[in-house]
């Protein structure tokens, strides 16, 4: 029998990855304690005994685990995820969460009144989500205008935001996706694999189909722990960057370059951008004699503007 809360069911979607079990069961054991109609869990290659002690834990017909016997990073992961939800659930909303980001102070959904809106539940963790807000500009989510990894030689200047939004994209945890969006079949691009996948799946669904996000400021996620892009202690010497491993650093960067390349309306501008700000980055790696990071920050940058991901289909 379907779950409502209201006028309106709504589904919890959460992808998961490795053995992060302990974390997990934390924010399975928060969200049942809302009237959530399934609570739907993607294992991106979660060893089997991890597995297995969830399942029983976690005996009830409406949480439900999908395996992946390999990790197709949260783009992958989350289309998997999603096309299942959208072949098996009937849910009116499904809420999108990250294995460690817990929900709080949400028990009505009473700030669901529209059935094609999306809406983005309060994660203040996300600065750039809460700057976005407090300036009224939705396009600021996105960085300067044709940036480079976010630097800009005019960092004020934003695209053109669609009217209506409150951000012209979004982060996957916290977001809440109408059944309207699976209906018609829209799910993240997986060539993405890992990082800026969520925003170049949010921004389609503003800019391409037509939907708004509505923030949501009544309820509250807590983010469990902090993402490596968050790291406070850059300076002239140090970038964000300096903490990550490969897979982070490599497709942090090459993503976010080919989603800015894509979508920027002034494809000049970002190759200025580029010139002035690459050397900028490649000294800070250089200084600290942190030279593997140096090369694979370039061929990060190259695949990027070559979208070679999007050349090997």
């Amino acid at each position: 029998m379907e779950r409502t809360i209201g006028n309106f069911s709504v589904s919890a979607a959460i992808l998961t990855y490795s053995d992060r079990g302990e974390i997990l069961i934390s924010v399975i054991d928060g969200l049942l304690k809302y009237k959530l109609n399934k609570i739907y869990i993607f294992c991106n290659e979660v060893p089997a005994l991890t597995l297995e002690h969830l399942r029983d834990r976690f005996s009830e017909g409406h949480v439900i685990f999908i395996q992946s016997k390999n990790n197709l990073g949260s783009a992958g992961g989350y289309f998997e995820l999603l096309k299942y939800i959208s072949l098996n659930d009937e849910s009116d909303y499904i809420l999108l969460l990250d294995d460690d980001n817990k929900l709080q102070h949400c028990d009505s959904f009473d700030f669901i009144d529209d059935s094609d809106t999306i809406y983005y539940i309060n994660r203040p963790s996300r600065k750039a989500v809460v700057s976005t807000i407090e300036s009224g500009n939705a396009a600021k989510i996105l960085g300067p205008k044709a940036g480079f990894l976010g630097r800009s030689i005019f960092p004020s200047h934003y695209e053109e935001p669609c009217i209506g939004t409150d951000l012209m994209a979004a982060p996957y945890g916290g977001m809440m996706l109408p059944k309207k969006v699976l209906t018609l079949g829209v799910f993240p691009d997986k060539d993405y694999f890992l990082y800026a996948d969520d925003y170049a799946y949010s921004y389609s669904l503003v800019a391409d189909y037509g939907f708004k996000i509505k923030f949501v400021e009544s309820a509250q996620i807590v983010d469990l722990e902090d993402s490596f892009h968050l790291e406070s202690k850059r300076n002239l010497f140090r970038n964000r960057y300096m903490s990550a491993n490969r897979v982070q650093l490599y497709y942090s960067v090459r993503n976010q370059i080919y989603f800015i390349l894509s979508t920027s309306t002034n494809k000049l501008l970002f190759y200025i951008n580029l010139i002035v700000f690459y050397p900028v980055f490649l000294f800070q790696f250089l200084l600290t004699g942190n030279f593997p990071k140096a090369r694979l920050f370039t061929s990060a940058v190259c695949d990027g503007l070559l979208m070679y991901f999007r050349s090997r289909k």
